[in-house]
């Protein structure tokens, strides 16, 4: 009875047999154990196996002559790191009973080597062989591991460039800060800003030491106000909110920050970013419009005044006149002359 079609995705074993016959009756037992077996005519093509992800190799100890276990044993020691292929090599009758040839000890030496003497039992083979490959399915669990390792570092590799360029890129300041807070990266708009160059700005204290800094001429001002809410929110200096800087020139600037938190750095520390934006001209063009609304409303009501203050001035004589106008007008005193 035949067993069931070996699935094509099952690890192969490359077998290495002295004779063509001997490579045919192997191949059919292994088929008919469940094994994916690849007749190979010779140690270079048992190499070129080794480099196709094979699950096992299996050698007769015929096939291989002083130069070709040279060439086997290269092979093997160019293996990745992850990988350390099972070798399982049939060995004439009483070999292993005299410590096996000369000839296998430096393979024994330096390969996963199983060997079996002839004359070797199906079953012993068999398990042999299915145990050779399980260690293999875990060598290839490791490998995908490390390459799945790989891939998301180098993702991450990528996605930090891109928010690099993007920071650096960036049309108003913005500066990436680690939770201990070294700046890990400012971009131009950031230095030329506030005139600090990134040399002077290695940590968030840095900057706070700076740009918060108050004048030997100042002792309450708007800098001093915030370089006291620096000393008593700690980082939120650094974290929403407009806030009044002073330039490396001296001048005093409103900012507008605001921070989000982007994850962590590879040894664990959070990130964050930290995107201001100066909203000096919005406040100075605010404040216009209030005095210049003040001046209006000052200027309405100094009129308001003046038209009270005249109506009141005007309307004493006016009511005089009107009162003689009337009288002249009843002829209490006569017609009216050409004088009056």
């Amino acid at each position: 009875m035949k067993a069931p079609p070996t699935p094509a995705a099952a690890p192969a074993v490359a077998v290495l047999t002295p004779t063509g016959r001997d490579a045919k009756v192997t191949g059919r037992v292994l088929r008919d154990a469940g094994f994916n077996p690849v007749i190979c005519a010779d140690v270079p093509a048992v190499c070129e196996a080794l480099g196709n992800d094979v699950g096992a190799l299996l050698i007769g100890e015929e096939a291989l002559g002083p130069a070709r276990l040279e060439t086997l044993v290269s092979a093997l020691e160019a293996q990745p790191s992850w990988s350390d292929v099972p070798l399982i090599v049939i060995t004439g009758e009483d070999q292993l009973s005299r410590n096996f040839s000369a000839t296998l000890g430096p393979l024994v030496e330096r390969g996963n080597v199983t060997l079996l003497e002839r004359p070797v039992r199906v079953a012993t083979l068999v398990t042999t062989l299915r145990s050779a490959l399980r260690a293999r399915a875990r060598q290839f669990d490791v490998r995908d591991y490390l390459e799945e390792r790989l891939a998301a570092v180098d993702a991450l590799r990528e996605s930090e460039s891109r928010l690099r360029a993007a920071v650096l890129a960036a049309p108003y300041p913005m500066m990436l800060h680690a939770e201990d807070g070294e700046v890990v990266q400012l971009n131009d708009a950031w230095t030329e800003l506030s005139g600090f160059a990134a040399d002077e700005l290695q940590t968030t204290a840095d900057w706070k030491s700076k740009a918060f800094a108050k004048t030997s001429a100042e002792t309450e001002s708007p800098i001093a106000a915030e370089l006291e809410r620096c000393s008593t929110d700690g980082e939120d200096w650094l974290m929403d909110g407009e806030r009044t800087i002073t330039t490396n020139e001296g001048a005093r600037r409103i900012w507008d920050f605001h921070t989000v938190a982007l994850g962590r750095l590879p040894d664990r520390r959070r990130l964050s970013l930290t995107a201001a934006l100066d909203v000096t001209p919005f406040k100075e063009l605010i404040e216009r419009e209030r005095s210049a609304r003040e001046e209006a409303e000052d200027a309405n009501k100094a009129k308001s005044v003046f038209l009270t203050t005249m109506s009141h001035e005007l309307r004493t004589p006016l009511n005089a006149i009107a009162g003689y106008t009337e009288l002249m007008s009843m002829g209490i005193s006569g017609p009216v002359t050409e004088v009056q």
